[in-house]
């Protein structure tokens, strides 16, 4: 288990890494979409970790995509 503290991103922090509005990001949140927060104190917060993990995920078939080999014409 990862023992370093977790670094917490903010609503503001998330929708502005993502380039989404707080409102769309509450959108993917209930829509299942997108990793819900939990409450410290009185603020909506997401481990940067899991917002990372969600970008990895989204973004994987565009990282690995690759040309397809055109056929050779004989």
């Amino acid at each position: 288990m990862n023992t370093e503290p977790c670094k917490m991103l903010l609503k503001n922090d998330v929708a502005a890494r993502l380039g989404v509005t707080e409102r769309y990001l509450e959108k993917l949140v209930k829509d299942g979409q997108f990793p819900p927060s939990f409450r410290l104190g009185k603020r909506a917060v997401w481990a940067e970790q899991a917002v990372d993990n969600w970008l990895s995920e989204l973004m994987a078939a565009q990282l690995n995509w690759r040309m397809p080999r055109r056929k050779r014409v004989q």
